[in-house]
């Protein structure tokens, strides 16, 4: 009987044992495999991401630059026109100084010349009075004829030049409004596009502000510009070996090589002041362009690189220097608002931020600003018309 017992036990211990532990539906590398899948389908999927979003900043950027291309041209357009409703007007008030100065006493004898004109020979010989003293008066008025006739000529010219001169400041500064209004419709746009670059900037790296912060700190610790540079270059050459040392991964913050340079161009619309190398407000060796524009004016990277630093430097005002190919480094300086970010890549003409605000809006008075400007290469100042064209 006990062998019996010992027996059943045998037979239903170990059928309630496999009920107690069942085993895996799937083997243990499956699970692994499907991880595996899992991983590549995320890091798929983030790469998708990541090339939609570029894609996306791209056209996004070319937009600004086309744009902005257009208010420059637009800006120029305006300062030009200013420039010459500024001249003109200020001829006007000579020309209408001279025609009240002479109008008194040309009037007077115009009229009398014509009441002369008018008088028959015969009647002057006739009027009571010496023949001698009517002679001489006769020979007077011929010596002063010619004079008073070009004086009268003149007037008539002035006067005619007044009125076309009042037609063509009429023209201008419709001219001025018209591209006032387009300029504003633009600007419009363009502040769109820039929010929309920042949304777009702030999905694809998430350390402009960390890079910003560290910036912020050597740019208080630096005494030159030239100490600046060093730092930021250090504060690079470290992050760029920090980045060799981390295994390469689908992310949104790897480096990107710098953009082709482009045609360079001048950051901001208007007239150079100051050339390189000539004597500035100071009276010290310019070591770059002094620009004057207009007020709130669009500032536009005048290269393709990366921005290195963005915001303010002792006498320097709000500045940025934007790293280029081949060693080169472009130098904004004395802007009134900045628009981009430690770390960005910019490209040739893409907006970085404006020209000083000034409350004088008198249409042919517009406020006027300038930027400085300067350009480096391995550290050192260089005239910017070696390596751009058309500056003079």
């Amino acid at each position: 009987m006990t062998r019996f017992i010992l027996l059943v036990l045998m037979i239903i211990l170990p059928s309630v044992s496999f009920a107690e532990s069942p085993l895996p539906r799937t083997h243990p590398t499956k699970d692994l495999e499907r991880q595996k899948q899992q991983g590549q389908e995320r890091s798929a999927a983030l790469q998708k991401e990541i090339k939609s979003i570029e894609t996306d900043l791209s056209k996004t950027k070319k937009s600004m630059v086309s744009l902005a291309s257009k208010m420059k041209a637009n800006e120029q357009k305006l300062i030009e026109l200013e420039n010459s409703i500024s001249a003109q007007k200020q001829q006007q008030m000579d020309i209408e100084a001279r025609l009240e100065q002479d109008k008194g006493t040309m009037s007077d004898i115009v009229l009398a010349m014509a009441r002369i004109k008018r008088v028959p020979p015969e009647a002057l010989l006739a009027k009571p009075g010496s023949p001698l003293k009517t002679a001489q008066s006769a020979m007077l008025l011929e010596g002063l004829l010619p004079s008073i006739y070009e004086r009268a000529s003149q007037l008539q010219n002035d006067r005619e030049a007044l009125d076309k001169l009042i037609a063509d400041l009429e023209q201008k500064e419709r001219g001025v409004i018209a591209a006032s209004k387009s300029l504003s419709a633009q600007e419009n746009e363009l502040k769109q596009l820039l929010n929309k670059r920042e949304r777009l900037l702030a999905k694809t790296s998430k350390d402009y502000k960390k890079q910003t912060a560290e910036v912020k700190i050597i740019s208080a610790q630096a005494k030159t510009l030239k100490d600046l540079m060093k730092k930021i270059e250090k504060r690079q050459a470290r992050a760029d070996k920090a980045a060799q040392a981390k295994p390469q991964k689908a992310s949104f913050t790897q480096k990107v090589p710098l953009p082709a340079p482009g045609k360079p161009q001048l950051p901001v619309s208007g007239f150079i002041t100051t050339s390189y190398g000539h004597k500035d407000n100071i009276g010290a060796k310019s070591e770059g362009l002094t620009i004057q524009s207009r007020a709130n004016s669009i500032v536009v990277a005048p290269m393709g690189g990366v921005v290195e630093y963005a915001g303010s430097f002792r006498n320097y005002g709000n500045m940025v220097l934007i790293k280029h190919k081949n060693r080169y480094v472009s130098l904004i300086a004395e802007l009134g608002k900045i628009n981009t970010a430690v770390g960005q890549t910019v490209s040739v003409g893409e907006p970085i931020g404006k020209t000083k605000l000034n409350s004088t809006q008198n249409i042919g008075d517009a406020g006027k600003t300038t930027i400085y400007y300067e350009l480096r290469y391995k550290g050192n100042p260089i005239n910017p018309s070696k390596k751009f064209s058309g500056i003079r």
